[in-house]
C-alpha cells in the first residue's frame, strides 16, 4: 500500500508537470510568435492605381499625385475614363519606384497595381492570451512596431514608429505548441535599402 500510495503521488506530479509544462505563457508565446515570423521583417501592401478611373476600387487620388510628385508615378491623359464616369487621369509606375516594388499587376485601361515595400516591422509584446483547453488551442493577441519606412511608404501613410495588432492561432501538440499557418517571411537583408536590423537607408 505504502508503494502504491507512492506511485500514485510520482503519476500525480508527472501530470501536474506536464500540466505546466503546456500552460503558454507570454514569454513562451513570444518566442514562438518570434522565431515564425522572424522579426525584424519586410511590411508590404498592394498601392491600386486604377480608382481614379471611377471604378472605386483604388488608391486615394490625393496620395498618387504625391507619388507623381516625389517622382515614383507617372500620369496621363486615360482614353477609358470618360467610359467608367470617373476623371481622365492615369498612372503608372516609374524607374524610382522599382526598387519598392516586388510584383505588378495590370489594370484594365493600364495603370494596374503593384505590390510595394512600406517598411519593417519588430516584434513588440503579447497583448493577451485566450487559451481553450478542450480543443488544445489559443489565440495571441500581440503588436509589431513599425521601422524602416520607404519613401513610398511615407506617401501611403506609414510612419516610423507605429504600433499594429495582429492575432494568431496557437496549437498543442505533444511537443508544444505551434503556429499552423503559412509564413511569408521576407528578410531586411533581402534589400539594399535597408539594415538587417530594418532600418531605411537614405539614399543620396
Amino acid at each position: 500500500m505504502k508503494y502504491f500510495n507512492h506511485f500514485i503521488t510520482a503519476v500525480s506530479l508527472a501530470i501536474l508537470f506536464q500540466s505546466c509544462g503546456n500552460k503558454l505563457t507570454r514569454s513562451k508565446a513570444e518566442k514562438i510568435i518570434s522565431a515564425f515570423y522572424e522579426y525584424p521583417n519586410v511590411e508590404f501592401t498592394e498601392m491600386r492605381l486604377e480608382g481614379t478611373l471611377g471604378m472605386g476600387d483604388g488608391s486615394d487620388e490625393s496620395v498618387l499625385r504625391k507619388a507623381v510628385d516625389a517622382g515614383f508615378l507617372s500620369s496621363r491623359r486615360a482614353w477609358g475614363a470618360s467610359f467608367y464616369g470617373g476623371n481622365s487621369t492615369a498612372y503608372d509606375f516609374t524607374a524610382k519606384s522599382r526598387p519598392y516594388i516586388l510584383q505588378k499587376f495590370q489594370g484594365i485601361v493600364g495603370g494596374g497595381s503593384a505590390l510595394v515595400i512600406t517598411n519593417c516591422r519588430v516584434f513588440d509584446e503579447i497583448t493577451g492570451i485566450k487559451e481553450n483547453k478542450q480543443e488544445r488551442t489559443a489565440i495571441v493577441e500581440f503588436n509589431c512596431k513599425r521601422k524602416g519606412a520607404t519613401p513610398l511608404g511615407e506617401i501611403l501613410g506609414i510612419r516610423n514608429g507605429d504600433i499594429v495588432n495582429y492575432s494568431v492561432k496557437l496549437t498543442l501538440y505533444d511537443d508544444g505548441w505551434r503556429i499552423e499557418e503559412t509564413a511569408h517571411n521576407l528578410k531586411p537583408r533581402l534589400f539594399s535599402f535597408f539594415t538587417k536590423e530594418g532600418d531605411y537607408i537614405e539614399k543620396d
